[in-house]
């Protein structure tokens, strides 16, 4: 699998774009939560954490969004 990778701030940043069907799937898992607005999160990324699954976790935002 590749990435693309964008430069960012100077070198301060790294964006890495992956492959377009696990960002469709990503993104409609997002999408799906059932929540109005949340937090996203996941653990930070090391070199002993390298083999551990990715997860992450959604928190519901603790002011719902009203659309009236």
């Amino acid at each position: 699998m590749k990435a693309q990778i964008e430069i960012l701030q100077d070198g301060r940043i790294q964006k890495y774009q992956s492959d377009e069907l696990f960002r469709s799937f990503f993104i409609k898992l997002l999408a799906d939560a059932p929540f109005d607005a949340y937090f996203w999160e996941t653990s930070p990324l090391t070199n002993e954490r390298l083999e551990r699954p990715f997860e992450f976790a959604l928190q519901q935002y603790p002011h719902s969004i009203s659309s009236s």
